[in-house]
């Protein structure tokens, strides 16, 4: 008789690639736990005795998109030799990124639904990361005023919205269908916005 197969090994990285696909795509009240089985191949009991609920497997899916994802757009603001080099770069990757046709258009954290209830962990997630995104870009500033971008009158919690706010407006515009060279546009323009924004007359 002859031996059956060993039963494929659960590769949770791809389920949560496939996972965070749709919710990114549809949002979270529109995911079913059916539409998840589908695009992860497993049952609902295998659904549940991995990730125990659909929010836990949203908020592991928000946490890959973070992993995987993030670094593609923000790591150059980090090591670009000026904050102003840094967002130029982070908004033209982001640009690009933003509107590419392999994946859901836009950024996962910005156009995502959230879960209903503003109070759950879900939603929450989703909002901490936005935080943590401006703090990023103030911790950049903040070195550029340290290495004598600014002035000491700048002010730098306003320019880390501003940018923050153009980031989050491309990606809403990606996600409505604008190209690369509109978005490459935007970022270019707001860039050369600096010497405004940092001021504050």
């Amino acid at each position: 008789m002859a031996q059956r197969g060993r039963p494929r090994e659960f590769d949770r990285d791809e389920a949560l690639g496939k996972a965070m696909l749709l919710f990114w795509e549809k949002g979270y009240p529109a995911t079913s736990i059916q539409d998840l089985c589908a695009v992860m191949k497993v049952g609902s009991p295998s659904l549940y005795a991995a990730f125990e609920s659909k929010q836990k497997l949203f908020c592991e899916a928000v946490e890959f998109y973070v992993r995987t994802m993030i670094p593609q757009i923000w790591d150059e603001l980090e090591t670009s030799s000026t904050a102003r080099e840094g967002i130029a770069a982070l908004l033209e990757n982001s640009a690009k990124c933003l509107s590419a046709s392999s994946r859901p258009r836009g950024c996962m954290l910005t156009v995502c639904s959230a879960p209903e209830d503003p109070t759950s962990v879900g939603a929450k997630l989703l909002l901490s990361q936005a935080k943590i995104a401006r703090q990023r870009l103030l911790r950049r500033l903040r070195r550029g005023a340290l290495e004598g971008e600014f002035g000491p009158e700048t002010d730098l919690p306003r320019m880390a919205r501003f940018y923050q706010s153009i980031h989050q407006g491309m990606s809403v515009q990606a996600r409505d269908g604008a190209s690369v060279g509109v978005l490459l546009d935007l970022a270019t323009t707001a860039v050369k916005a600096w010497e405004s924004v940092a001021s504050t007359s």
